[in-house]
C-alpha cells in the first residue's frame, strides 16, 4: 500500500502558477475570458489528460491549457530558494505567474467532459457532451516557446454527422489497444452504438465515417449474421424498445492491453456496464487492421486447440470452437506487416480482420453475479484487467494455456465497489450465418448453446460509511500505473487507493499447483477466498460544502510514476481537481509492498532502487506527523464587495440619486429601503468573512496542536535514541568507566538481539516442519516400491546378531557378499595361473603351436574385462553395504 509523504505542494496552492492552471478565472492572466455554457456535465469527467513526460492537459470549461508540471515544479523551487536570498523581485514575480500555462485554441463551444490522450502520444481527443474533436498533439519545442499567447491546435471534428447536438450524446470515448499504430478511437453513445474509427491524419475522410459501427440493441436480438447491425442514419426515426433502456452504457473498458504474454482475447474484449446493472461483452471487438505482439497466433492456437478438446465432450460448444478455428485459419493465412513497437527491441505484427466466421461479434450477457446483490443500483464506471499478469504468464513449454481468467472492478451509485472474478473468461463467439445448425447437414446434430455466464462476487468495498448519504453518479476509476490489480476511484468525498493485488498473488499461488488436489488444499483454498479483502487507503479526502448539490463533480485523478523509459521529475504522484481547485499527494511505497510491483507495467531492469518512484535520497526524511495538506484561504476573504456595485446602480437613479444627497430623513420610505436593502448586503458579507475568520482561527489551532504533536514525538524518539546508546544514565565515574559501560551496555544489547533472533529462527523452523507435516502429499507407486524395497533390504541387513565390536555374526545378504569376494579371488588367481603358464608354452613351442598368438591375446583380454566389471560390481555393493550400515 503507498504511503503518503506529503499532500498538495506548494507549487499548486495559490497565488502559484501550478494554481492559476486550474483555476477558472486564471485565462484572464492571458487575456482570453473562459466562455461559459449554459448546459452542464452529466456524467463523470476527465478534463485532465497526461502527455508525453510530465505535460498535463486541463481543460476549464470551453478553454483547454497545456503546461508542464515538472517544469512548474522546477521553477517554483528556484523562486522560492531566490527568494529565501532576498533577491526576488516584485516584476519577475508577475512573470512567472504569466508563464505558468499556455491556452490552446480548439474549435467547437459547450464545456468540455473529457480529455483522452491516444498510447502513442500523437493524438488528443476533446470531447463534449455532443462534439468529439481529435487534434494533432505539436512537438513540445513549439510548446514551450517563451511565447505564451495562444497556440492553435490542428483539429478534425470526429462525425461531424453522427457526433452532434441532433444525436444521441457521447457516453465514452477511448483508444483500442490493439489500433495500428495507436489510431483507433471508439466511441460509444446513449444509444448504445459503438462505433470504431480508423484515423489517419493525411486522409480526412477517415474523421467523417466509422470503420465500424455497432448497433448492440439490433445485435441483443440477432439471429443470422445477415442482418444489419449497423447504426441508424442521421435524420432516421429512432423508435423506443425496451432494449434503449436495459443497455444504456454507463462505462466501457478493455480487458486487456494488447501486452506480450497476455491472453489475447483479453484486448479484443470491449466490457460494458449498463446504468440498470448489468454486464456485457464484445469479443472479437477488431478495426479493419489491427496490431499485435509477436506470441499472438501461438498463443491463440492454443487457446482454439484447448476449446476443440472441450467441445468434444460438451456439444454445446462445438459452434463456438468451430468458429474460432475459422477465424484463426483466416490469421494463419495473412502474411502480416512488421512494425516497430514501443522499442527498437520489439517488433509487431500486423493483420487485416478475417471476414470469417462473420461480420460482427455476439453480444455476451446480461452475465449473473454469484451471489446475487442484496440491493439494486446504478453501475457508473467498470475496470477490468487479467487475473494473471503478462509476466506471470507468458507462454512458455511448460504452461499449457495462457491465464483466461479476468479481475472485475465495478463502481456503483451506493458507494461501492464490487470486486467480482471470471474464472471461465472470455473467448471470441459471433452471431451464426443463416441456417445454422438446423438447416446445414453438417451441423444437425450440433446443441446451441446456452449463454450463461457467471462473475464471482468477492467483496463489496464501501468507501463511505452508511451514515453518509453522497451520490457516487460522477465517480470515476483510475488504474494505477504501478501494479495492474490496483486502482485509484474519485468521487465526491475524496481519492481512494484500492489494491487487490495480495490475494490475487496468493489465489494464483495455489491455483497453479498441477498436483492432484486434496482435501486439504481444497480447505486452503477456500480459506484464501473467505479472507480475500482487499487493501483500502484514503489518500486524499475532501472536505465537506456547505451546498453539495452545487458544487461541481470531482475530477478523475492522473497518476505519474517515473521510470527509465518516462521520467516526469514527479515521482509517485496523483492529481486531481474539485471546484477549479488542484489537490494532489505524493506517495512513497513501503518495502512490505514490494513484492506486487513484479506485475508491473514499469520494468525495474534499468533503476538503481525505489527511490525513482518516490523521493530523492537527500529528501527522504523521517516522517513524525501525518501529512497535512496546505492551508487554503476561504474565497471569501478575495471575493469582491457587491456594496459598490449596488451604490452605483442606486446613483444611477435620479430620484435615488436626489435621496442620496440631501441630509437623512428616518421619515423617507424610499431611503429606509435604500438602508435595508444595503444592510441585507452587508450582513451576507459579514457572515461569509465571519466563517472565513471562524475557519481561519480554527485552522491556526489545529496548527499549534500539530506542532506540539511533533515536538512530543521528537522527544519520544530522543528518549529511544538515548536508551539505545545508553546516554539517558548519568556517569558519576570518570570518562573511562562511562565508556565502558557503555560499550557494555551495547554488548549486552546485542547479546539480546542475537538471543531473539535465534528464538525466532528457531519457531521459524519449528512452523515450517509443522507446515512440511500439514501439507504432505499422498507417495506415488514408484516412491511406495522404492521405499519398500529399502525396508525389505533393512530387513536382510539387521537379520543377523551383532557381535560386541560392531559385525555381523550371521547374515544371509553378508554370505552372499563374502561368497562372491572369494569368488572374485579366486578367478582373478586363476587367470593368472594360466596367463603365466600360456606364456611359457609360448616360450617352449613357438611358432609350432596349434593356436595362434593374436586368438590368445583376445580371450585374455575378455577374461580381464570380466574380472574388471566382477571388481566394480564388488566394490559398489561394498560402499553400498557401508553406507547402510551408517
Amino acid at each position: 500500500m503507498p504511503r503518503v509523504i506529503k499532500r498538495t505542494p506548494e507549487w499548486l496552492v495559490e497565488p502559484s502558477p501550478g494554481h492559476h492552471l486550474f483555476s477558472f478565472q486564471g485565462s484572464k492572466l492571458h487575456g482570453h475570458g473562459s466562455r461559459a455554457t449554459d448546459t452542464s456535465p452529466t456524467g463523470s469527467l476527465r478534463t485532465i489528460a497526461k502527455g508525453r513526460g510530465s505535460e498535463i492537459f486541463v481543460a476549464s470549461g470551453n478553454e483547454l491549457r497545456w503546461a508542464d508540471l515538472g517544469a512548474l515544479k522546477q521553477d517554483f523551487q528556484e523562486v522560492e530558494a531566490m527568494r529565501n536570498r532576498a533577491s526576488q523581485t516584485a516584476g519577475h514575480k508577475a512573470g512567472d505567474a504569466e508563464s505558468g500555462y499556455r491556452t490552446l485554441k480548439v474549435p467547437g463551444s459547450g464545456t468540455i467532459t473529457q480529455l483522452v490522450v491516444s498510447p502513442e502520444r500523437e493524438f488528443l481527443a476533446i470531447v463534449r457532451s455532443h462534439q468529439i474533436y481529435v487534434a494533432i498533439l505539436p512537438d513540445l519545442r513549439h510548446l514551450r516557446e517563451t511565447d505564451v499567447g495562444t497556440y492553435k491546435l490542428k483539429c478534425f471534428h470526429l462525425g461531424p454527422t453522427i457526433h452532434c447536438v441532433e444525436e444521441a450524446a457521447v457516453v465514452s470515448v477511448l483508444w483500442h489497444p490493439l489500433g495500428e499504430y495507436g489510431r483507433c478511437l471508439v466511441t460509444v453513445t446513449s444509444d448504445s452504438v459503438v462505433r470504431l474509427w480508423e484515423i489517419s491524419k493525411d486522409d480526412r475522410s477517415t474523421f467523417e465515417q466509422p470503420s465500424t459501427a455497432i448497433d448492440l440493441k439490433k445485435l441483443a436480438n440477432a439471429v443470422s449474421a445477415d442482418q444489419d447491425f449497423s447504426a441508424s442514419k442521421f435524420g432516421s426515426a429512432k423508435g423506443f424498445t425496451p432494449d434503449s433502456a436495459e443497455l444504456e452504457p454507463a462505462a466501457v473498458c478493455f480487458g486487456g492491453r494488447g501486452f506480450e504474454g497476455e491472453n489475447p482475447w483479453h484486448s479484443m474484449t470491449l466490457w460494458l456496464a449498463t446504468k440498470g446493472g448489468d454486464i456485457y461483452t464484445l469479443c472479437p471487438l477488431l478495426p479493419k487492421r489491427f496490431e499485435t505482439a509477436a506470441d499472438f497466433i501461438e498463443s491463440l492456437s492454443v487457446l482454439v486447440a484447448a476449446k476443440q478438446l472441450e467441445a468434444q465432450e460438451d456439444k454445446t460448444k462445438l459452434l463456438t470452437s468451430d468458429a474460432q478455428a475459422e477465424f484463426l485459419a483466416s490469421l494463419q493465412e495473412q502474411e502480416p506487416m512488421l512494425a516497430q513497437g514501443a522499442s527498437e527491441f520489439e517488433t509487431r505484427y500486423i493483420y487485416c480482420k478475417p471476414h470469417r466466421p462473420g461480420p460482427a461479434p455476439k453480444l455476451q450477457g446480461p452475465f449473473e453475479i454469484d451471489p446475487e446483490l442484496e440491493e439494486d443500483s446504478e453501475f457508473v464506471d467498470i475496470y477490468v484487467t487479467p487475473f494473471e499478469t503478462p509476466q506471470e504468464q507468458a507462454f512458455d513449454e511448460d504452461q499449457e494455456l495462457p491465464g483466461s481468467s479476468s479481475l472485475v472492478c465495478v463502481l456503483t451509485s451506493l458507494n461501492q465497489v464490487l470486486t467480482m472474478v471470471d474464472f471461465d473468461g472470455i473467448d471470441g463467439q459471433w452471431v451464426p450465418s443463416r441456417g445454422t445448425p438446423f438447416s446445414t447437414p453438417k451441423n444437425r446434430g450440433v446443441i446451441v448453446p446456452e449463454d450463461y455466464h457467471t462473475l464471482n462476487l468477492f467483496e463489496i468495498i464501501h468507501l463511505n460509511s452508511q451514515n453518509d448519504n453522497i451520490s457516487m453518479n460522477f465517480s470515476t476509476i483510475t488504474p494505477d500505473i504501478v501494479s495492474p490489480h490496483a486502482f485509484f476511484v474519485t468521487g465526491s468525498t475524496g481519492v481512494h487507493y484500492i489494491s487487490a493485488a495480495r490475494w490475487t498473488r496468493n489465489i494464483l499461488n495455489e491455483l497453479a499447483e498441477k498436483d492432484d488436489v486434496n482435501n486439504t488444499s481444497s480447505i486452503r483454498l477456500d480459506t484464501l477466498l473467505e479472507s480475500a479483502q482487499s487493501l483500502v487507503e484514503h489518500l486524499i479526502v475532501f472536505p465537506r460544502l456547505a451546498s453539495s448539490s452545487s458544487s461541481p463533480p470531482p475530477v478523475a485523478c492522473l497518476v505519474f510514476a517515473d521510470s527509465h523509459i518516462s521520467r516526469s521529475g514527479l515521482g509517485y504522484f496523483i492529481l486531481t481537481t474539485r471546484a477549479n481547485e488542484p489537490w494532489a499527494a505524493q506517495l512513497d511505497i513501503s518495502d512490505s509492498d514490494l513484492s506486487t510491483l513484479a506485475d508491473a507495467e514499469i520494468s525495474f531492469d534499468d533503476l538503481d532502487s525505489i527511490e525513482t518512484y518516490s523521493l530523492e535520497p537527500y529528501q527522504r526524511k523521517l516522517i513524525l506527523a501525518e501529512p497535512r495538506d496546505v492551508y487554503r484561504p476561504d474565497p471569501a476573504f478575495e471575493r469582491p464587495s457587491v456594496l459598490p456595485t449596488f451604490i452605483r446602480e442606486q446613483s444611477s437613479d435620479r430620484k435615488t440619486a436626489v435621496l442620496l444627497m440631501e441630509d437623512v430623513d428616518l421619515e423617507s420610505m424610499p431611503l429606509l429601503e435604500i438602508m435595508i436593502a444595503t444592510h441585507h448586503r452587508i450582513q451576507g458579507e459579514f457572515e461569509g468573512l465571519n466563517k472565513a475568520a471562524n475557519g481561519l482561527f480554527t485552522q491556526t489551532k489545529r496548527l499549534r496542536d500539530s506542532l506540539l504533536e511533533q515536538i512530543r514525538r521528537v522527544r519520544e524518539l530522543k528518549e529511544i535514541v538515548e536508551r539505545v546508546t545508553g546516554d539517558d544514565d548519568e556517569n558519576g565515574g570518570s570518562e573511562d568507566c562511562g565508556l565502558q559501560s557503555e560499550v557494555v551496555k551495547l554488548n549486552l544489547r546485542v547479546t539480546e538481539a542475537r538471543e531473539r533472533q535465534k528464538n525466532l529462527a528457531e519457531r521459524v523452523d519449528r512452523l515450517k516442519n509443522s507446515l512440511s507435516r500439514i501439507s504432505t502429499k499422498q507417495l506415488s507407486d514408484k516412491e511406495k516400491a522404492f521405499k519398500k524395497e529399502l525396508e525389505d533390504f533393512d530387513c536382510k541387513l539387521n537379520s543377523g546378531e551383532y557381535s560386541p565390536r560392531g559385525g555381523v555374526k550371521s547374515s544371509a545378504l553378508m554370505d552372499r557378499i563374502m561368497e562372491v569376494t572369494t569368488l572374485s579371488a579366486s578367478l582373478t588367481k586363476q587367470a593368472k595361473e594360466s596367463l603365466e603358464e600360456g606364456e611359457g608354452q609360448n616360450k617352449r613351442v613357438g611358432s609350432k603351436g596349434n593356436v595362434s598368438s593374436g586368438f590368445r591375446k583376445a580371450k585374455i583380454q575378455g577374461v580381464m574385462e570380466l574380472l574388471e566389471r566382477e571388481q566394480i560390481a564388488v566394490d559398489r555393493a561394498a560402499e553400498k553395504l557401508e553406507r547402510l550400515k551408517v
